[in-house]
């Protein structure tokens, strides 16, 4: 009895293929490139509004975080209210339910601390208030109280030269 013949172990060689570089160049340019999208994009999203900074002093115990409401209580409580409007650079404000001797209002910029600004505002004789609004168009966070303090009323600008926002207290009344 005889074998039969052994089979190539290998296949025959074939005329040479020029190589490709595609998945190499997905692996070194490709992902750091989209890395670098993705990020850019993130940033962007978060500096327009996608964050919101807490000006308030914060007590943190482990995961818990805790404030002072006392000034959003008393402003629900006396039922305050104001609507604010912007035109030709000027802001024109009328409160609602306190008449105070001075009022602030604080703009807080969403992200960084160091763009947030102070107005004093000025009463115009006709149970309003105004002061000149700032330059740049930003998301501004906006509080307004007596420089005291005592109660605050709060809205969010939209990012615009002019509009109309209505203040008020953080809580509803239930």
């Amino acid at each position: 009895m005889s074998l039969p013949p052994p089979a190539p172990l290998a296949p025959p060689p074939s005329p040479e293929r020029p190589r490709r570089f595609g998945l190499a160049l997905v692996l070194v340019i490709g992902i750091p490139l989209s890395a670098l999208v993705s990020g850019v994009t993130f940033l962007s999203i978060a500096g327009s509004g996608g964050l919101d900074r807490v000006a308030d002093e914060v007590q943190r115990t482990g995961r818990i975080q805790q404030t002072k409401l006392d000034d959003d209580l008393a402003a629900r409580a006396a039922g305050l209210r104001a609507e604010a409007r912007v035109r030709a650079g000027r802001l024109h404000l009328r409160l609602h339910g306190v008449d105070p001797p001075a009022l602030v209002l604080r703009l807080e910029h969403p992200t960084q601390a160091v763009y947030d600004r102070s107005l004093t505002l000025q009463a115009d004789g006709q149970g309003g208030w105004s002061a000149a609004w700032p330059e740049p168009l930003v998301a501004w966070k906006l509080v307004l109280s007596p420089p005291e303090g005592g109660w605050r009323i709060k809205a969010r600008w939209p990012r615009t030269a002019e509009g109309e926002v209505v203040l008020e207290p953080a809580f509803r009344a239930p």
